[in-house]
This record gives C-alpha cells, structure tokens and sequence, in this order.
C-alpha cells in the first residue's frame, strides 16, 4: 500500500539512532504546512525545531537516542518535492534506554470514526527503569511523556505544520487527510520484534 500525498500536505520522517545500534528508528507522520512552505527543505526545518524545543519529545528520551536528520515528501502544487534537515538532538534523561524494539506508543486522535481515521506513534528511547515487567509504563513517568508530547503536538499546531493522517491506496481512492486534534500516550509500552533482527 502507498500512502497518498495530496497537494498542499507533506510526509514527515524523523530519523533516530541508538547507541551501539546500527539501526535507525523512525517517526513518520503527515502534515499541512500553511505559510505555505517554500520548499521541502523548510518543511524538515519546521519539523525538526519542533521536536528540538525546549520541553517537546525529546524532553523525555534517553540520552542515547539521538534525533540524527528529518526527511520530507512535499506535495507543493503539483510537484513532490523532497527535503532533508540534519539533526543532532540527544534525549535529555539519563536512565539507561530500553532495547530498540521498545517504545511509548502514542495514538492519533482524530474526530472521525473508523480504523482508517486513526494512526499511532512508535515513540522511541523510553528509559528503561519505567516500563514494568508487564509492559506497563510507570504512572509518573506517563504523564511527564504526555506533557512533552503535548508540548510537541502544540508547536505544530502554532508552527504552521497541523498533524494530519495521510490515507493509503489500495482501495483507491484515498479520502482527504484526517487532521489530528491530540496525541494520547497509552499505558503499555509496544514492541517491535523486527528490530531486534539482523
């Protein structure tokens, strides 16, 4: 399945790395720039001092992971465009990281009902001293995560970037972009076996 990119939306792709991993770990979500944006390139620029603000997600990583670079598709008019802004943003914790096939999961509320209206976030670099032996995050490091990433949602709402979720084809034809209204950090961490691979 390809995801459709309709005029005037972007594709976002945060790249993240791990200490002693050769792996990269990735964000990808959807945006409507609304200056609108020059180019692709200031589409990544928006993005990436999004999530390097004081207090946005990386607030809460460990400092192991490291935002390493931000890649864009942008549909400008008619033209796909293709951006990239280098990053060098450690987390700001410093607990030792979980394995690289855990993460928050952060789910896309939006105002429509329908599995193909929803999204989530595989939100990397949780400490691992906050995620019980049963997956659970812990409740205080919880509502910390949620403040950042609530931090994070806002600035692309006041930075011209609103979050929206792209659909993909098949079946064709995709509906318009879903917007985003909040972000929601869920009580058990996820996992991604296929990481931990090769």
């Amino acid at each position: 399945m390809a995801v459709v990119i309709p005029v005037g939306y972007a594709l976002v792709r945060m790249r993240f790395t791990l200490s002693g991993s050769t792996r990269s770990i990735n964000m990808v979500y959807g945006v409507r720039p609304g200056d609108p944006f020059d180019d692709a390139n200031a589409v990544a620029d928006r993005a990436a001092d999004n999530w390097e603000s004081a207090a946005s997600g990386f607030s809460q990583q460990a400092n192991t992971v490291t935002l390493v670079g931000v890649d864009t598709k942008y549909n400008r008019a008619g033209t796909l465009e293709i951006g990239s802004r280098t990053a060098s943003r450690a987390g700001a914790r410093s607990e030792a990281c979980n394995s690289i096939n855990t993460a928050a999961l952060l789910t896309k509320q939006t105002g429509i009902a329908g599995r193909r209206n929803r999204g989530r976030f595989f939100f990397p670099g949780v400490p691992e001293g906050f995620v019980d032996p049963a997956g659970k995050l812990d409740t205080a490091y919880k509502a910390s995560l949620q403040a950042a990433v609530n931090t994070w949602f806002g600035l692309h709402q006041t930075n011209s970037t609103e979050m929206n979720v792209l659909h993909a084809e098949p079946p064709a034809p995709a509906p318009p972009p879903t917007v985003v209204n909040g972000l929601q950090v869920q009580d058990i961490a996820a996992t991604q076996r296929r990481r931990m691979r090769g």
